[in-house]
């Protein structure tokens, strides 16, 4: 794992081959905001480590590391709910679940009251679904090139209902979470729920 040789250089790249990162989504690489999100929280969670550890200056030094890239993933937002995936030459939009899931689930506290609403909203009008949801958003460029009834427009995998609902929870909404997950129960009777 490395930053990123373009933009602000500060985001982590995660490499040109898409069938290594979220191999149905063909766009999903390189600089992408949920494992980014998700690298914030876990330099979080070990600078609270390093400081049980009485580790102090390696606890601070992981949290200015944190706080640096949580910086760099809110400038990653492209508005409504979306959030923008940086490659070498070029930024491209996308509305997947696990940009929500990650930086709602390790990074709330980062964003405005503007973002979390906004986040809110995409999630809750393009990725439920009834008694399930999608992955990708259907109206997303890339949706037709992403036909996986787990990652992309049309499904989504198993455990991400409740990483969704947990998003939902951690920006505020714990009323529509339990209202979505409410509804799976008739969605849940198939083997690949039990994953």
């Amino acid at each position: 794992v490395k930053n990123a040789a373009f933009g602000e250089g500060i985001l982590v790249d995660f490499g040109d081959d898409p069938w290594e990162l979220l191999e149905a989504v063909p766009n999903y690489r390189h600089a992408v905001v949920s494992f980014n999100a998700a690298y914030v929280g876990m330099l979080r969670g070990f600078a609270d480590l390093l400081s049980w550890s009485e580790q102090p200056a390696e606890a601070s030094a992981a949290r200015d590391l944190a706080d640096k890239l949580a910086g760099a993933v809110v400038r990653q937002y492209a508005g409504d709910g979306r959030w923008l995936i940086s490659m070498p030459d070029h930024d491209e939009a996308i509305g997947h679940c696990l940009d929500f899931q990650h930086v709602a689930g390790e990074m709330a506290e980062d964003l405005s009251p503007t973002i979390k609403a906004e986040m809110i909203e995409f999630v809750t009008t393009k990725l439920l679904d009834g008694d399930w949801m999608v992955a990708l958003e259907p109206d997303d460029p890339i949706a037709p090139c992403s036909d996986r009834p787990d990652h992309g427009a049309s499904g989504a995998f198993a455990a991400w209902p409740a990483d969704t609902a947990d998003g939902l929870i951690r920006l505020g909404e714990r009323a529509k979470a339990i209202e979505f997950l409410g509804g799976l129960h008739r969605s849940t009777s198939g083997a690949l729920f039990g994953q």
